[in-house]
This record gives C-alpha cells, structure tokens and sequence, in this order.
C-alpha cells in the first residue's frame, strides 16, 4: 500500500470520468499537504541534519542525545562534533523508534554543538506498512472527500443513498483528526 493515487481518490469517491481529475488532484493535493503538516514529522524516508546546543552557560556532559524527528534509521546516523570530527558509531546506541543515543561504556557527550545527520521519517517505523500507512491514507482520503464534497460553497449538505451529510462548521473530517493525533502523539 502506498499514499493515495488520483485513481485511489477517483475510485473512493465513485468518479468514473476524467472530467474533474485536476480539480480531484488537487484536493488530494491539498489534502495530502495538511495530512503531512499537521504530522509534523516526515512520512518518507528522508536525510535530515539536526544541531544540538549544548548549554553555554555551563560545562555540560551528557550520556545520551535526542535526535529530534525520529523515527530514524539507525545505520544512516552521523554524529559530529563542533570540531567537525565523527564520533565512532561504537561508542554509542541508537534506538531508530524513539531517537534516543545513549553513550556505551560510559562515554558522554560533550563537545558540543553535535551535528546529527540521519535518513528519518515514519517509513523507517517496523510497523509502518501496515500500521501508520494506511492510517494517512485513509485520514488524506477523508479530507479530499470532504473537499470534493464541499466544492459546491452554498451546499451545506448532501444525500446519497438514503444517507445525509451536513457540512456545517465541518473544518477536516473526524477520522482525519484522529488518525493525526495519534500518530503526533504516539512519536
């Protein structure tokens, strides 16, 4: 499973034409870029450099560093010191879930600022396919559905099937909201 597709967001809301497909793709467009926005954390795999200050009013040491966007892939990880040396990959752990570099054997550090580099973003989570994939997925789909829905701006309601939607005061759909909590607050 992937992000959705024009053709996913065609077919989930039962567009058989080609005659709107730049207006649909541009709900899911803008659908997409609020979903990830409001994340606040990449979904793709992508390499970020973060710097960590130290406290320049004193001297400071610490056993551990937090990478601030996990999660992360550990492998990708480069740790530098304000002198631009790397730090050695063996004198530290990294969980690639939490972000979390813990010195081993007692190292600490303390040759701050520390640059760290990593290929981060929710893909690198074990879980991903078939947890917070389809979870973004179905919270993109449910808002370019409610946009396509509102496209019209003096609808404010629709019925189907013996089913009625109100769009009052409607900003992002529910499950939308939800899927996106979690996932800010689960990381």
């Amino acid at each position: 499973m992937a992000l959705p597709t024009l053709q996913n967001l065609k077919d989930y809301l039962r567009v058989e034409t080609t005659a709107e497909d730049t207006a649909v793709g541009a709900m899911l467009g803008r659908a997409e870029a609020l979903v990830r926005h409001l994340v606040g954390r990449p979904i793709e795999d992508d390499s970020r450099t973060y710097r960590i200050e130290g406290d320049s009013n004193r001297q400071t040491s610490f056993d551990r560093l937090l990478f601030p966007q996990p999660p992360l892939d550990p492998a990708s990880l480069a740790i530098t010191d304000k002198d631009g040396e790397e730090i050695d990959a063996l004198l530290y752990h990294v969980d690639g879930e939490t972000g979390v570099i813990r010195g081993l054997d007692g190292y600490r550090f303390s040759d701050f600022p520390y640059d760290l580099e990593a290929d981060n973003g929710l893909e690198h989570r074990a879980e991903y396919a078939v947890v917070e994939e389809p979870m973004l997925s179905d919270a993109i789909l449910a808002y370019a559905a409610m946009l396509y829905h509102q496209r019209n701006p003096n609808a404010s309601q629709e019925s189907t099937a013996g089913v009625t939607v109100s769009y009052q005061g409607m900003s992002m759909p529910l499950r939308t909201q939800e899927v996106v909590s979690a996932l800010r607050h689960a990381l």
